[in-house]
């Protein structure tokens, strides 16, 4: 089992002097997820977005590039408020399947292979 949340709360305080002290050609986008497995290493990149979030243009061009850089799939995952519903989808070949709260938790339990 994964170790628990500890805070539930972000610190926002590099973001803001990031956007505040450097120049506008300076962007910089978070990441949500890096899935990592013992003895694979880092098997997938995962942004992860409410339902009625979007992935912005910019943000797409930053995924795809991470993935063809990286040579690690990178995957958006829109969820639903009671986490019982997920859409993935791989941005670089528009692979998009939706799983319930099961399928979601093999889905991703399997990435990388066994």
């Amino acid at each position: 089992m994964t170790k628990p949340e500890r805070t539930f709360n972000r610190d926002l305080r590099y973001s803001q002097w990031h956007r505040n002290k450097l120049s506008s050609d300076c962007y910089c986008s978070d990441l949500d997820w890096i899935e990592w497995r013992s003895g694979k290493g880092i098997v997938a990149f995962i942004e992860a977005k409410l339902n009625r979030d979007r992935v912005t243009d910019f943000q797409r061009k930053i995924f795809l590039e991470l993935e063809e850089r990286s040579g690690i799939p990178f995957y958006v995952v829109r969820y639903n408020k009671d986490l019982t519903e997920f859409m993935v989808m791989r941005l670089n070949d528009n692979f998009t399947d939706v799983f319930n709260e099961a399928e979601y938790i093999e889905w991703i339990s399997n990435l990388g292979g066994k």
